[in-house]
């Protein structure tokens, strides 16, 4: 499965969901249900902490630490009943507010969780905590400007930003000489940190070639063909000036990547170092940035944008380029129809369902790095789970799977010795795989029922934390409506 990402991207909103749940414990806890979640026994430690918040229903800590065991262990629902509670019983206290706006955020109420982020952007003690989490919210919901107004009024009060938010404040520089100074002043500051050397090193390539431009399309509803190609569904582009070629459509995709034999034959210089990184592994490998100049797909045209090299499917560049995501057509709406063969970009996703003839179901989505999150039905046989939980949209994935973490923390059973591991390869290096009995999901309306399910170790690098990956299993059965504006994808189930 391809699961490209660039570490410069990677490093500005990324916040760990550890670090977004877990606080940091004494070394000797206090009670039975603190000590068991200082062990990782997350659904033992909610219960346990329900009994003792019995005896002792304004313990702050306590109720906390229950909030913190429930999202651990995959009793949203609860959680957000005992969030909820935990602010009507100390209301104003920050600690409370930000963990329900966690739960808010987590459960695909962004806007929600961004208000009780606010008021906590001006409280010396909190402002920092507050602004990675507003900042996250806002930017999964493609609100840019919001996200900038907090860091650009965080300057204004005297904090300090962090590389990542430094880095995003500059990318909001209209100007690209400015820019290019501003992440300079940034990388001399912070002489080690390679993915600021390497924005540095694209950007000032994109300012010496003229800036990032996108154009168009000129008229909505412009449409560019679809056909598979190796089984990934791919769509024709035209890039440089040269005869349209084929792309690979991977919704999972946060970079444009081209294939090393086409970079090497149409000599595209190199501009920068850089990393991919895989959803299947923690592990990186280097590879290159380049500048392309011209890149056009289904009337809307792409000037000076960087892309990575990828050199896994190189000997496939006559038929299959490389990939591309969402990222660049998120200010209005994809729509995807896999069956007729059809791309196609509108102004809004009302007009692109109405191409559609108006069916289908539509699911709230973040986006975060262009990669669409949604929530999904997970539930296990022996009855765990039942709620809704992130899961990405991928259509390079060609099956769907579970993450690793986020299972065993709920206690799903993972079989490792009924069944064989599987073995994969993606664009950052192999994977393995074991395999989880009896689970279900569900999209919407529709149920999949799963005798043995996929499981595997997925990095935990978004603000969100993915329970797992829908792929071409499941998506093959719609067409899809990417509505960038309505923060939505709409699924029309094909006939």
């Amino acid at each position: 499965m391809k699961r490209p990402t660039a570490s410069l991207v990677a490093m500005s909103i990324s916040v760990a969901f550890a670090g977004l749940l877990l606080g940091q414990e004494p070394a000797v806890p206090p009670s039975p249900g603190l000590a068991q979640m200082a062990e990782g026994r997350f659904a033992e430690a909610a219960d346990s902490l329900e009994k003792e918040l019995a005896a002792d229903p304004g313990n702050l800590r306590l109720g906390i630490a229950r909030v913190k065991a429930l999202l651990e262990a995959g009793r949203w629902e609860e959680a957000k009943g005992a969030s909820a509670r935990l602010v009507d019983l100390h209301p104003g206290d920050p600690e409370a507010e930000l963990l329900r706006g966690d739960v808010l955020f987590l459960t695909f109420d962004a806007g929600a969780a961004m208000d009780l982020y606010r008021p906590l952007l001006s409280n010396p003690r909190w402002r920092a905590t507050a602004l990675a989490k507003f900042v996250n919210a806002a930017l999964a919901q493609r609100r840019d400007g919001e996200a900038r107004g907090a860091l650009m009024g965080a300057v204004e009060q005297g904090a300090a930003l962090t590389t990542g938010q430094a880095v995003l404040l500059a990318r909001a520089e209209p100007d690209p000489e400015r820019r290019v100074r501003l992440l300079a002043d940034l990388a001399a500051r912070v002489p080690d940190d390679e993915g600021l050397a390497a924005e540095l090193k694209v950007q000032r390539a994109q300012a010496a070639a003229g800036g990032a431009r996108v154009e168009g399309p000129a008229v909505y509803g412009t449409s560019a063909r679809i056909r598979e190609v190796y089984r990934d569904p791919c769509v024709a582009v035209q890039m440089e000036g040269r005869k349209k070629r084929w792309l690979a459509f991977d919704t999972g995709s946060e970079v444009i990547l081209l294939n090393e034999d086409l970079v090497r034959k149409w000599k595209l210089p190199t501009v920068a170092e850089q990393s991919l990184v895989g959803w299947g592994n923690h592990g990186n490998r280097r590879t290159r940035a380049i500048l392309v100049r011209f890149l056009e797909v289904a009337g809307r045209t792409l000037h000076n944008v960087p892309a990575l090299v990828n050199s896994r499917d190189s000997e496939f560049w006559t038929n299959k380029a490389g990939y591309f995501g969402l990222g660049p057509f998120l200010d209005g709406a994809v729509l995807y129809d896999r069956r007729r063969g059809r791309f196609a970009l509108y102004g809004t996703g009302e007009e692109a369902q109405r191409a559609l003839g108006g069916r289908g179901f539509s699911l709230p989505a973040f986006w975060i790095r262009g990669v669409p999150v949604v929530p999904v039905l997970l539930k296990a046989g022996d009855g765990l789970g039942g709620g809704l939980y992130p899961f990405m949209v991928d259509t390079g994935a060609p099956f769907s799977l579970l993450a690793l973490g986020p299972a065993r923390n709920m206690g799903v059973r993972i079989d490792s010795t009924r069944y064989p591991k599987i073995y994969g390869l993606g664009v950052s290096g192999a994977f393995t795989s074991s395999l989880a009995e009896r689970i279900t999901l569900g999209l919407g309306p529709k149920q999949y029922l799963r005798p043995a399910m996929p499981v595997t170790d997925i990095a935990q690098r978004l603000p969100v934390p993915l329970y797992g990956v829908l792929g071409r299993d499941i998506l093959n059965d719609y067409a899809m409506v990417f509505d960038g504006p309505g923060n939505r994808i709409v699924f029309v189930p094909y006939d």
